[in-house]
């Protein structure tokens, strides 16, 4: 498997939910009450390429991220959100399924040049269907 790929999920893989500007409105309200609230005290709305980490007893517990479309085809939201969130975690779409496009996109994120190639990137993993 490529680095920041896994085809395991465990219990503590961080749940993503995948909202945006269109759905935000319905999906917030699947949320629990204390989600809800911090959502609103953020400002976070679902916007494309926006993060809303959620802890809950001083740890990461999930991520809310507002992708490009309703459909979640846009595969760069994924290469997006690899760079933005807290790495070594693993995380897995709790309300989409994780496209090919996706996943290249996700280690896409993983690559840059430079000279020295001692130095790494170090971005979280992500739970791909098998």
């Amino acid at each position: 498997m490529i680095q920041y790929l896994t085809k395991t999920l465990t219990k503590k893989s961080i749940p993503i939910f995948a909202t945006s500007e269109h759905s935000f409105e319905k999906d917030c309200k699947k949320w629990a009450p204390a989600t809800q609230q911090w959502v609103k005290e953020t400002g976070f709305n679902g916007k494309p390429r926006t993060v809303c980490l959620i802890s809950h007893e001083g740890h990461l517990s999930h991520v809310i991220y507002g992708v490009s479309t309703d459909s979640f085809e846009e595969p760069w939201d994924a290469a997006f959100l690899a760079k933005s969130l807290p790495a070594h975690h693993t995380y897995h779409f709790e309300n989409i399924d994780v496209s090919e496009n996706m996943a290249v996109a996700w280690v896409l994120a993983a690559y840059h040049f430079q000279v020295d190639q001692n130095k790494h990137r170090t971005l979280p993993t992500l739970v791909v269907p098998e």
